[in-house]
């Protein structure tokens, strides 16, 4: 199979790339399949890596901790499985793998609250939160699968951290562990993205000047 290293569109799905054409709804600015035959985006799918390390070492350490707290490690595995493999193939599909988990992770975060936040210590304030929660992240996801909008992930995602940070906020001084350790998975999540970001630039900078010397 022909798989062309240097286009004039990094985006161009129209050639006969090795895990077949790109159908994602959203891509990264690394150029396609320029340091490796087998991988859309080489940098990117490395840096995916650090997630599943970051989420292993907490499973190691949270063991015996409440469900929450195991849920979001496990989320951010799941984060990190998927991120790998949606930078490899650039499909549809894998993207899901990606974006997904990141909904549930956020999710995992609030939830962390149940019975620790002033407003949730009630039994009614519980089911209030389990029930907006699950009940806003199943209808999300139920639309974004539905309609394919990019921007309903990125407004779900970025809503999640913002209501994540004003529960901290507004909390007392007993915030458990769990939202420290939630909290953390998300901004490690936005850091580690940027830090990708930042490695695909300098894979577009070397492949211009390769480019140029030959």
């Amino acid at each position: 199979m022909h798989i062309p290293f240097l286009t004039d569109d990094p985006n161009d799905t129209s050639y006969p790339y090795f895990w077949g054409p790109i159908d994602s709804l959203h891509t990264f600015c690394e150029r396609k399949y320029i340091t490796h035959p087998m991988a859309a985006e080489f940098y990117n799918c490395i840096g995916s890596l650090i997630y599943c390390v970051a989420a292993s070492v907490g499973l190691y350490h949270c063991r015996g901790t409440v469900w929450q707290v195991q849920c979001g490690w496990w989320s951010l595995l799941v984060v990190g499985v998927g991120s790998f493999l949606f930078h490899v193939m650039m499909r549809y599909n894998a993207e899901l793998g990606d974006e997904l988990p990141m909904l549930i992770l956020v999710a995992c975060g609030i939830l962390g609250f149940d019975g620790s936040h002033p407003w949730a210590m009630s039994m009614g304030g519980q089911r209030l939160l389990r029930g907006w929660t699950l009940s806003v992240l199943v209808g999300l996801i139920a639309l974004y699968l539905w309609t394919r909008i990019f921007g309903l992930f990125i407004s779900g995602f970025t809503g999640g951290v913002i209501a994540l940070i004003g529960l901290g906020l507004t909390s007392n001084t007993q915030v458990t562990l769990t939202l420290t350790l939630t909290l953390t998975l998300t901004l490690t999540l936005t850091l580690t993205r940027t830090r990708a970001i930042a490695l695909t630039l300098t894979s577009a900078s070397r492949a211009t000047r390769r480019r140029k010397a030959s």
